[in-house]
């Protein structure tokens, strides 16, 4: 697996809630 791209910043957006909400943690996986 080789790297294509690095993520700066993640922001999730609630359904409630127009502004977003910066995510210090991501949990990844493969199924």
């Amino acid at each position: 697996m080789s790297i294509v791209g690095k993520v700066e910043s993640l922001w999730r957006y609630p359904v409630k809630s127009m502004r977003g909400e910066e995510m210090d943690e991501l949990f990844a996986g493969y199924a």
